[in-house]
This record gives C-alpha cells, sequence and structure tokens, in this order.
C-alpha cells in the first residue's frame, strides 16, 4: 500500500475525545474513572493520518496565518461546490447544482437545521433502531417527539418492517422520517428498492424524508452505495452528507446539505442564515475530494481486512458471539446474548474488566438492543486486534 494505515499515532495530548477523555469527566457522567489501560473502540471516528493532499492544504492555510471569518458561496468559492459536485457525479451518478448544496458543521447540526425549518414544534420524526445514538436527542432538542419503528434482525441482516413502518408513517403527527443510509449501528446499505418504498411511503402520507448519508463511502469493496436523492430525483428529501467520517476530518466539521426540491431549499436557507466555516474545513474539502480518492481506496481495503480479521477472530476465541460483516460503515455489530449476561454485566466485563471501550446496544435503542455492543475498527489492526484479545479473555 502506498499509505501506511498500520502506524500508530500518539493521540493523547491533542484533545481527542477518545484518547483524552479524563476519569473526571467519565464521573460527572456516572460511569465511574476510566479502567486502567484503557483502549478506546467507542468514538467513530479513525486512528489514521488523513490524507496527504490534506495535510499540504492546511499547511498553505497556517503559512498564509491569516483566519478571519470565512463564507461560502457559488458565486466566490466554486472550487468547494465542484469539488462536491464531481464527486458526487463521478462515484454515484448523481448531478447535484451549486445551488443546491449547504455548509454545515456537522450532520447533527444539519438535521437540526432542516427539523426547525420544516417541521413544527412538537410534531413528530420517524426513526428506525437500533440506530444512531444522537437522533434521539438531536429530535428532542429540536422540540420535536420521537416516533420509533424497530428493525427486523434476522440472524444479523436488518430489514424494515414495513407494515409496522407503513402504519407509523401514516400518523398525522408524523411529520419527517430521519433515515440512516449507510445504518449506523447495523451496516446496512440500504439498496434501491428499499429507499424507494420506504421514500413512496413517507410521499404517500405527507412524511419528509431527511438521510443522514454521512458514512456513505464507506462501503465493502463490493457494496454499491445509492444516494436517495438520486434514486427519487430530489423530490421530498434533504440530504445529509460531506467529508467528515470519509476523511476523517470530523474536527474541521466538513460537512453539507443537499436540497433539490426548491420551496425546501428556501426553508432551509432561511433558517440556516449566515453560517461563517473556518478556512482550514473550506481547504480540506476541496483537497479531499479532488484529490483524495486514491487514499479512500487504500483505506477502504484496510477497513475491510480489520473487519474479516476481526470477524475470524470472534468466530474462533468467541464462537458463542453472533457478528455478521456489515455492508457499510466502520462499525461491528456483535451480539452477546448467548452468555445470558444483562447488560450491566457485559459492559462491566468489555469495559471495567477488558478496559476496552465500547458502545452498548441499548444506547442506540434507549433500552432495546439487549446484549449488543458496538465497537469502531477504522484503528490500526494491532490495536483492533489487541482489544478483542481483552474482550475475549473475560468470555473464555
Amino acid at each position: 500500500m502506498k499509505f501506511d494505515f498500520d502506524k500508530i499515532v500518539d493521540r493523547r495530548g491533542t484533545y481527542s475525545v477518545e484518547y483524552d477523555w479524563s476519569s473526571e469527566q467519565n464521573i460527572e457522567w456516572g460511569t465511574g474513572p476510566l479502567p486502567e489501560n484503557y483502549l478506546p473502540l467507542d468514538v467513530a471516528d479513525m486512528d489514521f493520518c488523513c490524507a496527504p493532499c490534506i495535510q499540504a492544504e492546511l499547511q498553505k492555510v497556517v503559512d498564509h496565518n491569516l483566519y478571519g471569518y470565512c463564507t461560502l458561496h457559488p458565486s466566490m468559492a466554486p472550487k468547494y461546490y465542484n469539488a462536491i459536485i464531481d464527486w458526487n457525479r463521478r462515484r454515484y451518478g448523481w448531478e447535484i447544482k451549486p445551488e443546491e448544496i449547504f455548509y454545515s458543521a456537522g450532520s447533527l447540526s444539519a438535521i437540526t437545521h432542516v427539523l426547525k425549518a420544516l417541521t413544527d414544534r412538537g410534531d413528530h420524526i420517524l426513526i428506525t433502531p437500533p440506530v444512531y445514538t444522537p437522533f434521539f436527542a438531536t429530535i428532542r432538542d429540536a422540540e420535536r417527539q420521537v416516533t420509533v419503528s424497530h428493525l427486523i434482525d434476522q440472524e444479523g441482516h436488518y430489514t424494515v418492517d414495513w407494515e409496522d413502518f407503513e402504519k407509523k408513517a401514516a400518523a398525522p403527527e408524523v411529520k419527517a422520517f430521519l433515515l440512516c443510509n449507510p445504518h449506523n449501528p447495523v451496516g446496512r446499505v440500504w439498496t434501491e428498492e428499499e429507499l424507494k418504498r420506504m421514500h413512496d411511503i413517507c410521499t404517500r402520507n405527507g412524511v419528509l424524508v431527511i438521510s443522514d448519508e454521512i458514512h456513505g463511502d464507506l462501503l465493502r469493496k463490493e457494496e454499491t452505495f445509492h444516494p436517495i436523492a438520486k434514486v427519487v430525483d430530489g423530490k421530498n428529501v434533504v440530504v445529509c452528507g460531506g467529508a467528515n467520517k470519509t476523511f476523517n476530518i470530523a474536527g474541521l466539521q466538513a460537512s453539507h446539505i443537499v436540497v433539490q426540491q426548491p420551496d425546501l431549499r428556501k426553508a432551509i436557507k432561511d433558517e440556516m442564515g449566515l453560517i461563517t466555516p473556518t478556512p482550514f474545513v473550506i481547504h480540506a474539502v476541496i483537497a479531499a475530494y479532488s484529490k483524495g480518492e486514491e487514499w479512500l481506496e487504500e483505506l477502504r481495503e484496510y477497513i475491510d481486512a480489520n473487519i474479516d480479521a476481526a470477524i475470524a477472530f470472534a468466530h474462533e476465541k468467541m464462537p458463542k458471539v453472533k457478528i455478521w460483516r456489515p455492508e457499510g460503515t466502520y462499525l461491528l455489530w456483535m451480539n452477546f446474548g448467548a452468555y445470558g449476561l444483562s447488560d450491566d454485566e457485559l459492559w462491566e466485563r468489555c469495559y471495567r474488566k477488558a478496559g476496552v471501550g465500547v458502545e452498548q446496544g441499548r444506547d442506540f435503542d434507549e433500552g432495546g438492543s439487549a446484549g449488543y455492543i458496538r465497537i469502531v475498527t477504522a484503528t490500526q489492526r494491532s490495536r483492533l486486534m489487541e482489544a478483542l484479545e481483552r474482550i475475549a479473555e473475560q468470555f473464555a
């Protein structure tokens, strides 16, 4: 490989959420002091250095040494808009216009903007648990209500409960559906047929589709990602995406919203007002989408191999654990239910005894998905395997 993803990078002392999280913070959150020799695999960012093309462009910004307010508009920042447009055309055959793109700091802030622009206080927002934990809080923080339609677990391959989904979408209080594609944490990459069916049900019932596609570039090599707006010609859909996860630049806040329906676009523009990105994020996005493709393809190969190694290890050392290869994301969704442990007991073994940071399944389902954990595989293989060894020792 041209890029060295095995290189261990010390992230301590860099204000990292993963590595500099303190025992004091943990105690404030009610989970006690950090375990000794703590090894985090819970926060969904990557332990890999960014693509050199991004570093080179950021160095130019540093050398310029002036970091005042910046703004984005198609009339004065064509490189930024064209980078996003060309990326989606080249990789997905999705045609976007500059005026359809809005800068956003992150996918959650994007979702908040859309909810406030296109729904009203008290409206219900449909989600499909187990799903990205902050969806629940984001909806409630926007003073909306959560309606759930649980996915069906078919031996690790999750599908929509279509009867329940249609019933929930038909409820008059439900005004939007928050789609996760690829789905975090279960790793589904929804097919064109599934996306059309979800969109059709929502549109017939006057429900807006808000699609979080922040992991859209991170798939297994054999999988194909379908932006829902391309599938349905941009009608009744808002897409929240960006370079944050793809190029490991979430700390730069590199996301965007795509709105192809003019009336929806105006409402969102009015709600967002003037947002001032940093010069670093503008240059990083241009570099990533214009020059980062080779790095991404090698990254995907490395993550695929990590996932395969983790699954093979689990099958050998923890045969009771049910684990399936995700179609997308760099996340593994692991079912420890056969051990008959409570969620608290599972957490105690993985976190307290093994010293590995994991996300509990119940966090993605407000108490459901008992016996599951989620781990992040986007780290050096040696770290990943050390973490799995530690966990396996607790289940020998």
